[in-house]
């Protein structure tokens, strides 16, 4: 049999190993393993003793043994059966030379203090199931009747004499007992360990690393629970500083945009463990922490097979035997089925820091539910209803593209149509969609992918972004060959566009082809409604637009300036968030510039707007005055210069807004 080897675990290497003697069974073979392993089960379990095996995938020392032991039974003491030189105190065990001789060739721990009085009565024993022959010193297997033996004739009169007090009245029986069977090599190796001169600090250390981990995982749940409630979309676990007068550790919610502290405090102990919890299901390397790594965490499915990370086998795992948190796991996982978490962990200055993406399994996608405007929904139906061309969406990360793509190729997602997408990554998988990952590692690149898609037989394409010449083209071309295509760009307005496929040489004239609609977004966040506070917003939009823009009082309504309070948003003032778009549908006079190869941005604009385009000032603007968001938050996607731009428009808008005050 293979050589045990001594686990990797930071709190256990100021431990001196050297002294522990590993011994080797070459001999035996698997089944020299398993079948005194069965006959000793079934034996015990017909004697009404439970009795149970560790296996050597399973083992890795003291460490699984303590874990064992914990999980089943609480922090408990061990005790080692072993002669004593000197007299006994109270309470403890003591051989006499009858029952040593007896534990020393059948191989007996015992491994838990029985707790006479106790309506669950147990005393966790550790057997070999070899014993020593005396006369040729090799290992025979033990048999179920020579434990019963052991059990009934020595072990249970030895207990009941030295656990239950003189006149308490208590019997043990063979069902107080739990037998635990190793093999020889896992014995010796525990029992060597055990007998070692820093078992007792071993076990201390042990027992409050678990205690430690246990609550890391529950961390880990509470953390996900919370950030869901509060509709996160990210969460952010730091190690903070050194020690806490650097910066205390701490997790962070993003909720509508906006970074929000969680108040309950992440103990500095429990950060390492909580890291390795995410990082074991997300099935990353818990030993590197050199290196950033990505992974995924999908929730519900194998909950009863999910490991926790104990950091105590040479894989860095132990599988849950307690039937309570194993339970607990089953429960969490189960109210988690609806989500998927993408993971990135990077090392920091001290420690790791981890950023999960929270991410709904499945969703029904519907324009209807995204809260746009009226207007809006009438004009982006219309960029749809085209048998082909270029359908876009632009704006910078987080502003929603994703989501208004999924919502639009869902409303033509029929049954006659076939639609393919090339995306990196696939963030939320879709029903009647074929769905292509990009690998660029193996050659699988947007460009690539969206070539061998074309020989798919596709009605409409999706094509996650437009990131380089190559794709520009690419999709461009397949627009022009009567296939609808959807993608995203980053660019600060829709009629930006243009210049941006320019410089990714594409030509005006195929342009003027193929450009069909293209929706510039932002996400802006909304007061809250519950502990919004209104003030007189005048003096602000004079500031902005000049002391002739209006002569009366523009109610609008602004952030609680304490909303600590507040049930609805929890104390951060904001609640939810709306689009604010600008959607264009070219027209003859675009196409015309397009054909000429025009890159002015603010002629397309001018000619946009003409033809009924409204820009993102005028309806960010419109959610202000609808008492939907804060000046505040208007300034943080709007500048002041396109503020300016639609001052005739807003202007309108303010005194149509006085009118039905």
């Amino acid at each position: 049999m293979p050589e045990k080897t001594l686990p990797h675990s930071s709190k256990l290497q100021s431990y001196d190993f050297s002294w522990v003697k590993r011994p080797s069974y070459d001999g035996l073979t698997q089944e020299d393993i398993d079948g005194p392993v069965n006959e000793l089960k079934e034996g015990l379990t017909q004697s009404g003793i439970a009795a149970g095996f560790i296996e050597e995938t399973e083992f890795a020392g003291l460490e699984s043994l303590i874990g064992a032991i914990h999980d089943k039974y609480g922090d408990m003491p061990l005790l080692n059966l072993k002669p004593e030189t000197k007299p006994s105190s109270p309470g403890n065990l003591r051989y006499n030379a009858e029952a040593f001789n007896f534990f020393n060739h059948h191989g007996v721990m015992s491994l838990i203090k029985y707790k006479p009085g106790e309506a669950e009565r147990r005393i966790l024993l550790g057997v070999n199931t070899y014993k020593t022959d005396p006369r040729t010193n090799q290992p025979t297997p033990t048999t179920s009747l020579e434990m019963e033996d052991l059990l009934q004739n020595v072990l249970i009169p030895y207990f009941q004499q030295h656990l239950i007090p003189v006149g308490g009245g208590e019997i043990i029986t063979p069902s107080d007992l739990e037998v635990i069977l190793f093999s020889p090599p896992v014995f010796n190796y525990m029992l060597n360990i055990i007998h070692g001169p820093n078992a007792k600090d071993m076990c201390r250390q042990l027992l409050k690393d678990f205690n430690e981990e246990e609550s890391a995982l529950k961390a880990y749940y509470a953390m996900l629970k919370g950030a869901i409630e509060r509709t996160a979309t990210d969460i952010h676990i730091e190690p903070g500083g050194e020690s806490d007068d650097d910066g205390k550790p701490r997790i962070r919610y993003r909720i509508d945009g906006a970074l929000a502290e969680v108040k309950s405090k992440l103990p500095r102990r429990v950060l390492a463990g909580l890291i390795n919890v995410i990082k074991t299901n997300a099935q990353l390397n818990i030993s590197e922490k050199r290196l950033p790594q990505d992974g995924s965490i999908l929730f519900g499915e194998k909950a009863r097979e999910l490991e926790v990370v104990e950091g105590i086998t040479p894989e860095g795992k132990r599988k849950i035997n307690d039937p309570e948190l194993t339970d607990y796991i089953v429960q969490q996982e189960r109210l988690l089925a609806g989500y998927s978490l993408r993971v990135s962990v990077i090392p920091v200055l001290h420690g790791e820091k981890a950023v999960l993406r929270i991410l709904p399994r499945s969703r029904n996608y519907s324009l209807n539910k995204l809260g746009y405007r009226e207007s809006d929904l009438v004009r982006l139906r219309k960029g749809l209803d085209v048998p082909n061309g270029l359908f876009l969406v632009t704006g910078p990360t987080g502003s929603g593209k994703t989501t208004t793509l999924y919502a639009a190729i869902s409303e033509l997602n029929k049954p006659d149509v076939n639609i393919s997408t090339v995306e990196d990554p696939i963030e939320i998988p879709q029903i009647g969609i074929n769905q292509t990952q990009v690998r660029s590692e193996i050659g699988l690149t947007f460009a690539e992918l969206l070539r061998r898609l074309l020989r798919q037989d596709p009605d409409i394409l999706l094509v996650g972004e437009i990131r380089d010449s190559e794709t520009a083209n690419v999709a461009v071309q397949a627009s022009e060959t009567g296939h609808l295509v959807f993608s995203t760009l980053h660019t600060n307005n829709a009629t930006s566009v243009v210049s941006r496929f320019l410089d990714l040489g594409v030509q005006g004239t195929q342009l003027q082809d193929s450009l069909r609609c293209v929706a510039a977004q932002r996400l802006i966040r909304k007061v809250c409604s519950n502990c919004r506070q209104e003030y007189n917003a005048t003096p602000a939009l004079r500031e902005i637009f000049g002391q002739d823009f209006i002569n009366h009082d523009v109610i609008l309504y602004t952030q609680n300036e304490n909303p600590k309070n507040c049930g609805v948003c929890h104390g951060l003032g904001f609640h939810g968030r709306a689009p604010i778009t600008e959607i264009w549908l070219p027209g003859e006079g675009e196409r015309e510039l397009m054909f000429e190869g025009i890159r002015n941005n603010k002629k397309y604009a001018e000619v946009a707007i003409r033809n009924g385009m409204n820009p993102l000032a005028v309806s960010a603007f419109e959610r202000l005055l609808n008492h939907e968001t804060s000046l505040t938050f208007v300034k943080e996607f709007v500048s002041e210069e396109d503020m300016l731009a639609s001052r005739v428009a807003i202007q309108d808008m303010v005194l149509r807004h006085r009118v039905k005050q």
